[in-house]
This record gives structure tokens, C-alpha cells and sequence, in this order.
């Protein structure tokens, strides 16, 4: 579920920040850069679990992201999240879901 989620998000990135920037980080992190990216777009996810893997997304690129394309695509699911904030073309806020804040927060420090 959603905690195992947001557990093993955040142990990655600890296990990414004891690799350093080698290759070992870098290979673990592209393998799991669409899982994390997934989890951060899919609004039905629990919001724990999207929360830690918009900061694993943040931090690991940070340490272990080689290619700046990589970074690119990485940065652009963080700022989806809250682009969802903005208001529409009449002005009008979108309603806010539970937990939403939060994880515009979180990747926004990411």
C-alpha cells in the first residue's frame, strides 16, 4: 500500500545519497524514475506515498541524475503537480482535494 510506498521512496533515497553520484546510484535511480514518476501522477495514490516520491524524484536527481534530459523530465512531474493549483483561464481556483497542499509542498522543496 501507500506506506510500503512512501517507505521504500524514501529509502532509496538514502540508499542513493550513501552511492554518491557513481554509476550504481545513477542506474538505480533510471530504473526507478518512472515508478516514482507514476506514483507522483496518479491522483488515486496515496498522498504519503506521492509526497515522498516527488522528494526521492527531487533528491535523486540531485545526487544521481547524469543526463540533463533526465533532470528535465524529472523536474516537469514536480511542477505538474502544482500547475494543478493554478487558476483556470476565468480565474476561478480549482477545489482543493485533501492532502493536496501537502504534496504541492513537497514538491516544491523537492
Amino acid at each position: 500500500g501507500g506506506e510500503e510506498q512512501a517507505a521504500a521512496a524514501t529509502l532509496f533515497v538514502l540508499l542513493c545519497v550513501q552511492l554518491g553520484g557513481g554509476d550504481e546510484a545513477e542506474e538505480c535511480f533510471k530504473m526507478l524514475r518512472p515508478l516514482f514518476s507514476a506514483i507522483l501522477i496518479d491522483g488515486g495514490a496515496n498522498v504519503s506515498a506521492r509526497q515522498s516520491c516527488a522528494r526521492a524524484l527531487g533528491m535523486c536527481c540531485y545526487v544521481s541524475a547524469a543526463e540533463d534530459g533526465e533532470m528535465v523530465r524529472s523536474m516537469g512531474k514536480l511542477e505538474a503537480v502544482f500547475m494543478s493549483s493554478y487558476p483556470n483561464r476565468e480565474g476561478v481556483l480549482p477545489a482543493t482535494k485533501p492532502g493536496h497542499p501537502a504534496l504541492c509542498g513537497a514538491a516544491l522543496q523537492a
